[in-house]
């Protein structure tokens, strides 16, 4: 038996190896097209030649940037498949969930400790399935912890496992909750927000006056109407708590839904710059297949180069003053990723088109009698980039390295959105207690 343990424990400790590995690859993905693209022009430019046993030494510049690429791949998979866990992929969560499920698991014991029927037992063993699944689950690593989608689930469940004791916790506790609900959905933007804070104030005045024994020193908030305006009547125990625990799950399922979209966000984002540089480094080797003269490659490189600090530096510019008292699973250094790597690719493609419309051949269209005396000649991309010949393709290329952040600002107002979102759910300190 012990052997069989072993063997499964060293299976398991292996697959986790795998997994973690496996995060890294995808973690790292991005790097690879951006080394390859890197070396294939260096040796380009060089002039590199390979050996004549070498498959495709005919093309050393495609070979050395495929073979560099992935290598460099496997390479910086193995070093960040260290944070391919739960713990390390995002410490700031995981550090989190963890004090969470430590003060779940201290609310589990009182549960147990607490004499009750036979729902009370029904739901602390819920609540404690939610949490084993927790603890082990926050000890794997995978895929899911790179993308944040592993972060979001995890959230959830322990969501349910809270919310899941608001039915046998002590009617202390029960009101506590209640009041820090109420803060939390004043002024929020929770939907139905109105009707929620009406059912809170219904459950806390029933508690007190048939529970407590205690009369309500002064109105609850909404004094429990809906909002047809009709009074809402709780007449049971069992009623307030689970009343209460559905406004829990609303205000925790509105929460989780805004950071489930900025993690979506994100992830739209990474694999959209993963995309669009293969997109990228294929369009380069077709044109180191073909042949393309050396002072057009460095050309577009410098039209590249122009966009991207352009489009870099008026991004490091917005992120002064930005607002990160909000978790966004790495939203911000995907965006600042993605801006110079969409600032330099629009540079190069704003350069072809400018160049092309503007070009001698195409403006006396233009011009009276243009069209007839003056045959429409596009010109060739060798024509358009080559610094020598249009030296004002630097300028477009800085203008056009503006247009991505466009986009991206775009995706930051909705992010900022959600952020906001979630801010306002947060309790409210600075307002006046609710009278309980």
């Amino acid at each position: 038996m012990s052997a069989t343990s072993g063997g499964l424990d060293g299976w398991l400790a292996g697959a986790a190896r795998g997994s973690a590995y496996v995060a890294g690859l995808v973690a790292t993905a991005w790097l690879a097209p951006v080394i390859a693209v890197t070396v294939t022009i260096a040796a380009y430019l060089s002039k590199a030649t390979l050996p004549n046993f070498i498959p495709w030494h005919d093309q050393p510049a495609v070979v050395a940037g495929l073979v560099a690429g992935l290598l460099a791949w496997l390479a910086f998979s193995f070093v960040f498949a260290g944070f391919g866990n739960a713990m390390n992929a995002n410490r700031g969560s995981s550090g989190e969930l963890l004090v969470r499920l430590t003060e779940l698991k201290n609310r589990l014991t009182n549960c147990r400790e607490q004499a009750g029927s036979a729902y009370s037992g029904t739901a602390c063993a819920e609540a404690a399935s939610h949490r084993e699944f927790l603890e082990e689950e926050l000890t794997t690593a995978g895929v899911r912890w790179i993308d944040a989608t592993g972060y979001i689930a995890a959230w959830e469940r322990l969501h349910r496992g809270e919310e899941v004791l608001f039915e046998v916790e002590s009617r202390a506790e029960l009101l506590a909750d209640a009041l820090h609900d109420e803060r939390r959905l004043t002024d929020s933007t929770v939907d139905h927000a109105d009707q929620l804070l009406a059912l809170i104030a219904a459950a806390k005045r029933y508690l007190h006056e048939n529970v407590l024994g205690a009369a309500v020193l002064a109105p609850t908030r909404r004094e429990g109407t809906g909002g047809n305006g009709n009074a809402i009547e709780i007449k049971t125990e069992v009623e307030a708590r689970a009343t209460l625990r559905e406004v829990r799950c609303a205000i925790d399922t509105f929460r989780d839904g805004r950071w489930d979209g900025i993690v979506r966000s994100r992830n739209q984002l990474v694999r959209s710059v993963v995309l669009i540089l293969l997109a990228a480094y294929g369009f380069l080797q077709l044109a180191v297949v073909g042949k393309a003269p050396v002072r057009a490659i460095e050309a577009a490189m410098a039209f590249f180069a122009m966009g991207a600090v352009v489009g870099l530096f008026n991004r490091v510019a917005s992120l002064v003053g930005a607002d990160t008292a909000v978790e966004d699973y790495s939203l911000s250094m995907a965006r600042l990723i993605a801006t110079p790597i969409f600032a330099g690719l629009a540079a190069i493609i704003g350069v072809y088109l400018v160049g092309t419309l503007y070009s001698a051949s195409l403006a006396s269209v233009f011009q009276p009698g243009g069209a007839e005396s003056t045959p429409i000649r596009v010109p060739r991309l060798i024509e358009i980039y080559d610094l020598a010949k249009y030296p004002l393709g630097l300028l477009v290329a800085a203008v056009f390295g503006l247009v991505p952040t466009l986009v991206i600002d775009r995706l930051q107002r909705l992010a900022d959105s959600y952020k906001e979102d979630i801010k306002r759910t947060e309790p409210a300190t600075s307002s006046p207690t609710p009278t309980i």
